[in-house]
């Protein structure tokens, strides 16, 4: 099963934390939670301070907009899109929102998430340079008005036989992240799904299959965009499964 989506979020961020002046007995200060959160770019740390910042602080739009993107760097979409929608439904204007929101519904495969992102950069500029510092690379912040679009590649029964030759018993879901090239293929394939170290052989495998597919290059103002961001999503499903479906 495959999945064409839009854009991801790229590599990981270092934390950027420091102390704040100096304690009575010398010591650095400990941050406050919403100290924390703001200069946080670690979702494993960021996220606990922001809720706990926001359960004495819950209209700060800002504390609001950094779990949003922390949640955004974390893969956990769907919580990024809530946050984002919540600053921007009080503050419509508010760039990083919009473009943030882009990027969320662009990895999750939604439509006109590109289009929240190239108005954005549109109206602010300097957004892009943002989230750049925020850790997300140059292929996750190109602005085109079209995605790319999967329009072949090889039989459902191709893919089914690349399947890692290794037991499991249920599904192994995995997303991988590409540019598509002008000539209608992938490249620069990387899986962005977390995968457990015995699962690594079906990252190697979601690659090779997606590497058949045939897609159509994006476009910006009605010409052909090179090396556009796709994400595509590969379910296999154990023999258990197929086993079980009815016969044609």
């Amino acid at each position: 099963m495959r999945k064409a989506a839009g854009l991801v979020v790229g590599g990981a961020a270092v934390l950027a934390l420091a102390g704040c002046g100096q304690s009575g007995g010398g010591g650095r200060a400990q941050l406050t939670p919403a100290q924390s959160c703001l200069q946080s770019l670690d979702p494993a740390t960021g996220v606990e301070a922001c809720r706990t910042a926001m359960q004495t602080n819950p209209d700060d739009l800002a504390l609001r907009k950094r779990l949003a993107l922390l949640r955004l760097k974390a893969g956990s979409l769907a919580a990024a899109r809530q946050a984002y929608q919540i600053v921007l439904a009080k503050a419509p204007n508010d760039t990083e929102a919009e473009f943030g929101l882009g990027l969320a519904l662009e990895t999750a495969g939604e439509q006109d998430g590109n289009l929240k992102k190239l108005d954005a950069a549109g109206k602010d500029p300097s957004v892009i340079g943002r989230f750049r510092s925020y850790g997300f690379s140059d292929l996750d912040l190109k602005l085109f008005d079209t995605p790319p679009l999967v329009v072949g590649g090889q039989s459902p029964e191709a893919d089914r036989a690349m399947t890692p030759k290794q037991p499991f018993t249920s599904a192994v879901t995995v997303s991988v992240k590409c540019a598509a090239g002008l000539n209608g293929r992938l490249h620069d394939c990387a899986v962005i799904t977390p995968l457990k170290p015995d699962q690594a052989a079906f990252g190697e495998a979601a690659i090779r299959i997606f590497m058949t597919t045939i897609v159509r290059p994006a476009r910006d103002k009605g010409a052909p965009f090179a090396d556009a961001p796709i994400v595509l999503t590969y379910v296999f499903w154990p023999a258990s499964y197929y086993a079980s479906q009815p016969k044609s």
